[in-house]
């Protein structure tokens, strides 16, 4: 894909699946919401979630987002995660967003957030690579 076609397919709002680092070295797998902004891919989870805890033990991760239809196309990105709470809510409303309409984006990140103990997670990636079918 060009830069062009890249930023207009990464603002689709695909499911992305995330992997991380199990401790053991295996991997997990997880479906997520996102959003890419500024070469960066956003998304939230609980702290104590499986990808929480792999990503505070190897920060690095690998995203593959791709379509279901023709065109086939997807983006894969690896690099290094970064966990803050700076920024969790609006952050998670905008990701929310794009997946539902406003009155259930706000409901749904609410009651997500009100129990505490989630965080937000930005991944850097050191490596994008994207491919369509012709």
């Amino acid at each position: 894909m060009t830069p062009a076609e890249l930023q207009v397919f990464l603002r689709r709002p695909l499911v992305a699946v995330l992997s991380t680092i199990r401790p053991d070295g295996s991997l997990h797998s997880a479906a997520i919401w996102y959003e890419f902004e500024d070469g960066r891919f956003y998304f939230w989870t609980g702290e104590n979630s499986v990808k929480g805890r792999n990503l505070r033990k190897s920060p690095h991760a690998a995203v593959c987002i791709a379509t279901h239809e023709e065109p086939f196309q997807y983006v894969t990105a690896r690099g290094r995660c970064d966990i803050t709470k700076v920024g969790l809510r609006e952050r998670s409303l905008s990701i929310a967003r794009r997946y539902y309409s406003e009155e259930r984006a706000c409901a749904f990140v609410s009651e997500d957030l009100a129990a505490g103990g989630s965080v937000l997670v930005v991944l850097t990636p050191d490596k994008i690579v994207s491919e369509q079918s012709a």
